[in-house]
């Protein structure tokens, strides 16, 4: 899980090929989620702001990065270059 000022985020393996991130957006209230297929879990979920727009970045086992970019109304999981 991971936790700033505005959010809250729990990671969870939802099924055989599915793994999830649950958002708590708490200026909002509101919930969103983000799934995408792989037979891993999802880890180390950080929080993450830069010109005023807050991302949540996580990593698959297989050592692939990603971000979520939380200003975004769609969740689209963006693998990175690291």
């Amino acid at each position: 899980f991971a936790i700033s000022e505005r959010y809250l985020a729990i990671a969870d393996k939802t099924s055989g090929q599915t793994a999830s991130i649950y958002i708590l957006d708490k200026s909002t209230d509101t919930y969103r989620t983000f799934s995408m297929n792989t037979p891993n879990s999802i880890t180390s979920l950080n929080f993450y702001t830069s010109g005023g727009t807050d991302y949540l970045f996580f990593i698959i086992p297989s050592n692939l990065v990603y971000y979520l970019d939380l200003s975004k109304a769609d969740l689209n999981g963006t693998q990175t270059n690291l």
